[in-house]
């Protein structure tokens, strides 16, 4: 770029509205050109750079008008009656490149304009032929909101191109909150460099009519020169400083998102965590008699000075002869036989012994294995998540206060860029960002559905203002 010159104006327009065009009418008419002799500052379909010291110009396909031909920002600079001017030529607005792309372009534009260090007036540079905002031209005004300070909003002025104040289309409602006065509107009909010179030369009234539209064309950078003399130069800090708070912006939203996301999580895994609480209290409950006290028949063997005959086939808690003094078995008077009448069996089950046996009841406890099993997994369980919930309690709140801080930046940076830039929204990356963060906000708030959530809702929504 060359050095910036006394009075510096910056153009801004959607891609494919006219701004390196009006650069080559600029040059003719400080260079006193004529549509005989046209003075080419930026190349065009039909037209070679003929300026001697004119800067390396950045144009792509001169042929695609869907795509910015100005990659960066290039500084043309002429000089009349001792003033000297220098026009800042700058990339084409929305693109179909992509937000991204756009996004660089802004940057580069704001960048420039601080570097330059003042600046006379801005330059809103549109197709006058242009009857139905199109998305694309929507876009770009929105852009170049973002991009103009409100110290230089009485500096603006709007050049239509293509067109004459007869016949332009634009409706200027459209540039809505921007009041632009009557005097600070030119119109500018580039006939003359978007047809081959072949195509009017040999044609007398083509070329009157094009020499008359040069002729008006002219009349208007004249009036336009005027009045941006008029204006007087401002300094153009107020675009660094937009600049660091747009892009510090952008962090902020980030880093907010981040937060919510994590918070997001954490939540639900609170809430997760409550209901596996639940569900374990609730086990355990269920489980809980898993054993049981039941009275059992048991038989012991008591010692006796005395002889007794027992049946080791029945045993059935008691001496078939108590105190049996008979001198072997077959010879008691229990069996008839060679069967016992006590207990019914054989006489070869039964034989001495000094002890007798009894019947005795005790009361033992069964365990049911599967239940046991399920109340030491539930109850497992419920001292795990009880051990975690204070953890993740003391995580929620360290989110919470971050991502309140976090908001309360976001509030501060948009208060101090509406200082600036009192007609700038977020920018469509910032926008779906911040749609994203209220979005999971919503999500939270369905999950926790507390007060406090819902207030949290409320104050990130407050925000939307900046959109």
């Amino acid at each position: 770029m060359s050095q910036p010159s006394n009075h510096n104006i910056l153009l801004l327009g959607e891609t494919g509205s006219g701004k390196s065009t009006l650069i080559n009418y600029l040059a003719n008419y400080f260079l006193d050109g004529s549509p005989d002799d046209l003075k080419i500052a930026i190349p065009t379909k039909y037209h070679s750079q003929n300026l001697q010291g004119s800067p390396k110009h950045s144009e792509q396909d001169i042929n695609d008008q869907t795509k910015s031909k100005t990659e960066k920002c290039t500084l043309y600079c002429f000089e009349k009656n001792g003033k000297q001017y220098g026009f800042i030529d700058t990339p084409g607005l929305s693109d179909t490149s992509g937000v991204l792309k756009d996004n660089e372009h802004i940057a580069n534009i704001i960048t420039t304009a601080e570097n330059i260090g003042s600046i006379a007036a801005i330059a809103l540079v549109i197709n006058g032929t242009v009857a139905r905002v199109t998305v694309s031209l929507k876009n770009a005004i929105e852009q170049m909101r973002s991009a103009v300070p409100d110290v230089l909003l009485t500096n603006l002025v709007v050049v239509f191109t293509n067109c004459s104040a007869d016949t332009v289309n634009f409706e200027l409602s459209v540039l809505k909150p921007w009041t632009i006065l009557e005097r600070n509107i030119f119109y500018m009909n580039n006939n003359a460099l978007r047809v081959a010179q072949k195509d009017w030369n040999n044609n007398q009234t083509k070329k009157e009519k094009l020499i008359s539209q040069w002729k008006t064309s002219m009349e208007e950078i004249e009036l336009m020169m005027e009045q941006i003399d008029q204006f007087g130069s401002m300094a153009s800090n107020a675009f660094g400083e937009m600049y660091k708070l747009g892009n510090a912006l952008t962090v902020q939203l980030n880093e907010c998102q981040a937060l919510i996301k994590q918070l997001h999580d954490k939540e639900k895994q609170y809430q997760d965590s409550l209901k596996a609480l639940d569900q374990a209290t609730i086990g355990i409950k269920t489980n809980s008699d898993y054993s049981k006290k039941v009275t059992k028949e048991e038989i012991v063997l008591i010692d006796t000075p005395y002889w007794n005959i027992v049946c080791r086939n029945c045993n059935r808690g008691s001496e078939c002869c108590h105190d049996c003094w008979a001198v072997a078995v077959k010879f008691c008077g229990k069996f008839h036989n060679y069967v016992c009448t006590k207990c019914s069996c054989s006489l070869n089950f039964h034989y001495f012994e000094r002890f007798k046996p009894k019947k005795e009841y005790k009361v033992v406890v069964e365990i049911d294995a599967n239940k046991k099993q399920q109340y030491d997994k539930h109850t497992q369980t419920k001292a795990r998540i009880e051990g975690e919930l204070p953890k993740l309690s003391t995580n929620i709140e360290s989110l919470k206060q971050s991502f309140d801080t976090q908001v309360q930046k976001i509030q501060n940076c948009c208060r101090s860029l509406k200082k600036i830039r009192s007609l700038g929204k977020f920018t469509v990356e910032q926008a779906d960002v911040f749609m994203n963060i209220l979005q999971d906000m919503h999500n939270l708030a369905s999950i926790v559905g507390t007060a406090d959530a819902k207030a949290r809702l409320n104050y990130v929504d407050s925000l939307t203002e900046f959109i």
